[in-house]
């Protein structure tokens, strides 16, 4: 009996890494992808290139059977809607766009996860930098709030709660859980969404 109690844990042990193995090689392609289409262009659209990213993860986490997969489709939706013209999203964001930018640009709450990522022991380094995401993006809101409006903070915390789950649940799943196995997918940068502001 405590034999198959051993081997059921270590099929399901094994199942996860091959789900992260899964998910690690789908993203790196849809980095790669997503960068050398958007490269065969004069100019790199960022919308063209995050809708196709976010939407690339979103089928990678469903392919791989990941458990972020709901936070990853719901971060291509919002980008989506984010860059089609004429879309509420869209509206909302052109009307809370000047003061956002300048606010995000100029936010020095990065810097907790820019340090833990040059720190020298890379895997602690990752695991550090996962523990900051609510901190920033708290930081980040504050920092909306301060330099622009309520109801702008409110739009931020609204667009930008679905790039916290996502990073929490890839943190979760394949940085803390298989950290020793050093499994390194292509997530994109923390907040890379706000990329499509500049």
């Amino acid at each position: 009996m405590q034999f198959l109690t051993l081997f059921a844990v270590g099929v399901l042990i094994g199942s996860a890494y091959a789900d992260a193995e899964c998910f690690t090689r789908r993203s790196n392609e849809c980095k790669k992808t997503a960068l050398s289409e958007g490269a065969a262009e004069f100019e790199l659209d960022i919308c063209a290139y995050q809708k196709k990213l976010f939407r690339c993860l979103a089928e990678a986490s469903t392919e791989c059977g990941m458990k972020f997969q709901k936070s990853a489709e719901k971060v291509a939706e919002t980008v989506e809607n984010l860059c089609s013209k004429g879309t509420p999203l869209n509206r909302e964001f052109n009307q809370h766009k000047k003061c956002l930018v300048k606010a995000v640009s100029e936010t020095k709450c990065f810097r907790p996860i820019v340090e833990s990522l040059i720190a020298e022991d890379k895997e602690e380094s990752r695991k550090d930098a996962c523990k900051q995401v609510n901190n920033v993006a708290e930081c980040m809101a504050k920092d909306v709030a301060r330099a622009c409006s309520r109801l702008t903070e409110t739009f931020f915390r609204y667009i930008s709660r679905p790039v916290v789950d996502l990073h929490k649940g890839y943190c979760d799943e394949l940085v803390f859980k298989n950290l020793k196995r050093s499994v390194h997918a292509e997530m994109p940068n923390f907040f890379e969404l706000w990329s499509l502001a500049f």
